[in-house]
């Protein structure tokens, strides 16, 4: 009686451990959560969220992987990631998006730039900049090309990047200026000056 009383206890204590482990994954007090994020948000933006996250469910394994867009969206919708980070919404069946943030460009300058002290800067103030552009096919180069060719202003565009950082670098050794979302800067912040480029528009 004493050897199967102790046998039933162990299976009571091992289903009351299966319940609570149950409830830590549901409330993500333990697990694992695997999110994606484009490059351009990888250098900064990414762990200031894992950061935040962490700090309200420490015992959740969190694992970050970098991809392009379309492949970020492809492993969310076959399961092998839970979320993804991108910078817009992306049709598919299977996926659901949400808007976190809408904010203005900004334009990057290097330091000495005449325009760096000014707190907002317009399209026309960009004529016949040098100018860094994002690679071609890419969702910001196409907004900010239809952007300038609709208000007719030149710029010379001599160099182009497919990264944040290699951006803000390009920026940062005087090579030009470029647009870019405020995410995007991340840990590179400190070598350009940023200015507002919410009056492109004007």
């Amino acid at each position: 009686g004493l050897e199967l009383y102790r046998e039933v206890d162990r299976v009571f204590a091992g289903a009351d451990e299966i319940r609570r482990a149950a409830e830590e994954i549901r409330a993500m007090r333990r697990g694992a959560l695997s999110v994606g994020a484009m490059p351009a948000l990888s250098a900064g933006f990414v762990q200031q969220v894992a950061a935040a996250f962490l700090q309200t469910h420490p015992q959740v394994n969190l694992e970050i992987r970098t991809a392009q867009r379309v492949k970020l969206m492809d492993s969310v919708a076959s399961g092998k990631l839970d979320i993804a980070l991108g910078n817009s919404a992306h049709e598919h069946p299977e996926i659901e998006t949400e808007l976190l943030s809408r904010q203005p460009a900004v334009c990057l300058l290097p330091p000495t730039h005449p325009l760096a002290k000014r707190a907002e800067i317009t399209a026309r103030d960009l004529r016949d900049e040098n100018f860094v552009s994002w690679s071609e096919g890419t969702v910001t180069r196409v907004r900010v090309d239809v952007l300038f060719d609709k208000l007719g202003i030149e710029r010379r565009c001599g160099f182009s990047a497919s990264t944040a950082p290699a951006i803000c670098a390009f920026v940062a050794n005087g090579l030009g200026v470029a647009l870019t979302h405020p995410l995007y800067v991340g840990i590179a912040d400190t070598s350009v000056a940023a200015g507002l480029a919410g009056a492109l528009v004007d």
